[in-house]
C-alpha cells in the first residue's frame, strides 16, 4: 500500500509530516528503556509510551510516502 500524500494546508506535505519521526523519536526512545528498566515507570507512561511509539510508525510511514510524492512532483534539473 503506498500513499502518496502531496499538499497538507497548501504546503508541502512533507516538510510537515517529517517533523512527526524528528520530534516522537528522541522522546519515545528513552520512554521505552525507562519502561523496559523500571516498574514504576512502566505504570506511569508505558501506555503513553506505547501510543507515541504507534504514532511514530505512522507518522513515519506518512513521511517517506509524502518524500516520495514530493520527490516525483519535483521537476529534475541537472
Amino acid at each position: 500500500m503506498e500513499m502518496e500524500i502531496v499538499k497538507l494546508a497548501g504546503l508541502p506535505a512533507h516538510a510537515l509530516l517529517i517533523h512527526i519521526p524528528i520530534v516522537l523519536t528522541p522522546i519515545t526512545a528513552p520512554g521505552s528503556l525507562l519502561t523496559v528498566l523500571s516498574r514504576h515507570w512502566r505504570r506511569r507512561i508505558g501506555s503513553v509510551v506505547a501510543v507515541s511509539a504507534v504514532v511514530l510508525a505512522v507518522g513515519t510511514q506518512l513521511a517517506i510516502g509524502s518524500g516520495q510524492a514530493l520527490e516525483k512532483a519535483v521537476r529534475k534539473t541537472p
